[in-house]
């Protein structure tokens, strides 16, 4: 299982997703949390998410740097509890 740490959420017309870059997926699960405080200083997603590897692999792609990212909208992702 790999884990990411995301800085800040893509606000993709709306829905909040995140870039997973395609090279540092595991077999099975991805795992990741958001870093990304509101103006008060609270985590806004402040659990972590756990993904299928399959499912990523299903959304769309966004070349950045020359590296593939998986563009993953948070609502298909699993919240896990602390």
């Amino acid at each position: 299982m790999s884990h990411f740490i995301i800085r800040a959420p893509i606000w993709n017309g709306g829905k909040r997703c995140v870039g997973l870059a395609e090279y540092r997926l595991s077999d099975l699960f991805t795992t990741f949390n958001i870093l990304y405080r509101n103006k008060k200083g609270e985590l806004i997603h402040p659990y972590q998410f756990r993904i299928k590897t399959q499912d990523v692999l299903n959304c769309p792609v966004k070349m950045c740097g020359g590296m593939r990212l998986r563009i993953v909208p948070l609502m298909i992702c699993e919240e896990l509890a602390p």
